[in-house]
């Protein structure tokens, strides 16, 4: 079984252990493809990753990174001419919290259970600096996400405070994503400061999230 978390310092794990990727761009490959909700076309990955390199020489050089990939994943990543993707029994946490988050409506033990995996920002302490437009996108995204989380607490609040479901009470570890987060991102300066990062990153949202 392959976890990959990307909320807080990302980590990818079989069966609970942790899969070592040695090389960085790999590493940042996989991380991109398992955020987005459907497979990523290969031209994307070139443009996202070497867009100053010769077509062919990129073309290879994204081949060899996959190689390494599925050598180390096997079935785990889907490859094939045209896309690239992420097997439908890999566990993502930036997937599943948005993925519950959004279903959870005002349920109370939905919310937590969703807020629980916001274990840290998105990618926390990963950079690539030889690829700006795939740290323009993980920023946005960064942001992005933790405006989600932000938003989501004052309905738990409320939900709190008018008895829905009045035997949850948020946690301060839950499943394999312990949580010590909730505190911190209700805070009204972590919040405020979310639009501020964000200036100059969502140019490369329309083609990149």
């Amino acid at each position: 079984m392959i976890d990959i978390c990307l909320l807080g310092h990302p980590n990818v794990l079989r069966d609970g252990e942790p899969l070592k990727i040695s090389r960085r761009k790999s590493r940042a490959i996989l991380f991109y493809s398992a955020a987005q909700a459907q497979p990523v076309p290969r031209q994307a990955l070139l443009e996202l990753f070497w867009p100053d390199l010769p077509r062919t020489a990129a073309q290879q050089t994204l081949r060899t990174s996959l190689h390494g990939l599925r050598t180390e994943l096997g079935a785990a990543l889907q490859v094939d001419e045209q896309v690239i993707g992420i097997a439908s029994d890999v566990r993502v946490d930036v997937q599943e919290f948005s993925e519950k988050l959004d279903a959870a409506g005002s349920d109370i033990p939905n919310l937590v259970q969703a807020l629980s995996l916001y274990r840290g920002d998105f990618l926390e302490g990963f950079i690539l600096p030889d690829a700006g437009a795939f740290e323009d996108w993980m920023y946005f995204e960064r942001d992005h996400l933790r405006q989600k989380a932000v938003m989501a607490l004052p309905g738990l609040r409320c939900c709190m405070r008018t008895g829905a479901n009045s035997n949850s009470r948020l946690p301060v570890s839950t499943g394999p994503y312990p949580s010590t987060r909730c505190k911190r991102i209700c805070s009204e300066k972590e919040s405020a400061s979310i639009s501020s990062r964000a200036t100059g990153r969502a140019r490369s949202s329309a083609m990149m999230s």
